[in-house]
């Protein structure tokens, strides 16, 4: 594999877990709905320049011309390596029991029943309460965090890549030789 690929895959994954790490590291706010937007915003963001940087280095790497399947495919790779590394920062913050994560995943699931009491609109409330203590117990847990992780990683990648083929990508299937 390139280089570039393993630098800016590398990069967003680490960076990505950082600003996560900054975040889980705080105490729980009043404003920790909104704190948890943020993070996730700026973790996109990171995916977004790190993925833009990285295809286009490739693509001056290989003499000015990349085809649309190699642009593509690095910027799944990149996507890859970046929730390889979250996951893996994850597990080390996570061990043994995932104490490190209590205080915010507590918040989550008090929020989460006070939002679910406020709606009228739904008529079982305690059978919304379990599912969504349920669903935010499973993000917590290195599962549910890896299945999370990958997918929100390779659907911004995908999503990034096809756009970036389209603007400096090159169809070289009717090339002639």
């Amino acid at each position: 594999m390139q280089k570039p690929i393993w630098i800016f895959g590398g990069l967003a994954g680490i960076l990505s877990a950082l600003v996560e790490f900054l975040f889980y590291n705080s105490p729980p706010t009043d404003m920790a709905q909104s704190q948890s937007q943020v993070m996730y915003l700026i973790k996109i963001a990171i995916m977004v320049v790190c993925l833009i940087f990285g295809l286009i280095l490739i693509k001056k790497l290989q003499g000015g011309v990349i085809s649309i399947g190699r642009t593509i495919f690095s910027g799944v790779m990149i996507s890859i390596i970046r929730a390889s590394i979250m996951v893996i920062a994850f597990l080390v913050l996570y061990n043994p029991i995932g104490e490190f994560y209590e205080p915010h995943k507590t918040q989550a699931l008090e929020q989460a029943e006070i939002t679910i009491q406020k709606n009228d609109e739904i008529e079982e409330k305690e059978a919304a309460i379990k599912d969504a203590k349920e669903t935010i117990d499973g993000l917590f847990k290195p599962g549910g965090y890896t299945l999370a992780a990958y997918g929100s990683s390779l659907a911004t990648g995908i999503i990034l890549s096809v756009l970036m083929a389209a603007f400096i990508a090159k169809n070289m299937m009717y090339q002639d030789e």
